[in-house]
């Protein structure tokens, strides 16, 4: 039983050590490429330690004031997957984060920007919070982009399985918390933005600014992470994902 465990953490700290090195290696690599197509390049790519096997587009959608939100997946070998999330206009990367994704639980373990400016973030959270009235700042933005959330209420084989925070949104729902899903309507994520909408009107308590809000959302259709039975990753746009029950 020891030989098995020393073995099991001599695996993780081998495998670790590699997906340091690869994250290294490609976050140098990224900070020199300047259009989002460029990384359709990235296929097959060999860097000194590490071969690309696939480079998966799970995200391609709009966002607010012109941008685009890409989420990527660089499946590596050896080591752990990355995963790429940019804001780009008209292919132009304006800022990028790559992150390390656990192999035990498929949480973030490392990210860091490999493409960021000053500039740009303290323009688009000023006008996020000037249209959606909020006081976000630059931490609540990188959270939301990376945050992977799923809007699904009857997921799984059997359908019972709800995601975590849709499944908070039931409880808010429950407590009447119009106050947080307000918040969550007015959030960066178009994911939290589409729970809040779900949560409000299911109260039926939007006000005239919500309202605007979730017509805006509406015009926008933007495309939301959601689940269809059991497959997870399934994609609808704002509208669609706002009609779960």
């Amino acid at each position: 039983m020891k030989k098995i465990i020393l073995t099991l953490l001599t695996l993780l700290f081998i495998t670790n050590i590699f997906s340091q090195t690869e994250f290294n290696e490609l976050n140098e690599y990224l900070k020199n490429i300047e259009n989002v197509s460029q990384l359709k390049d990235l296929k097959y790519k060999k860097f000194n330690s590490f071969s690309v096997l696939d480079v998966i587009i799970e995200t391609d959608r709009k966002v607010d004031f012109g941008f685009n939100h890409n989420r990527i997946l660089i499946i590596p070998s050896p080591g752990e997957d990355l995963k790429i999330n940019i804001i780009s206009k008209n292919d132009s990367i304006i800022f990028g984060n790559l992150a390390v994704i656990n192999m035990r639980n498929h949480k973030i373990r490392d990210s860091k920007n490999f493409k960021e400016s000053d500039l740009f973030l303290k323009k688009y959270i000023k006008d996020h919070n000037e249209f959606y009235k909020t006081d976000l700042n630059s931490k609540e933005f990188t959270e939301q982009l990376l945050g992977e959330y799923v809007v699904g209420f009857s997921c799984g084989e059997v359908g019972l399985d709800i995601p975590k925070e849709s499944k908070k949104i039931n409880s808010l729902i429950n407590n009447n918390a119009t106050n947080i899903l307000r918040k969550l309507l007015r959030s960066f994520s178009p994911e939290l933005q589409s729970l809040g909408t779900i949560g409000l009107t299911k109260l039926n308590t939007e006000s005239e600014k919500d309202k605007i809000i979730i017509e805006y959302l509406k015009k926008r259709n933007t495309m939301i992470n959601s689940c269809l039975g059991c497959i997870y990753g399934f994609i609808q746009n704002f509208e669609q994902s706002v009609k779960f029950e």
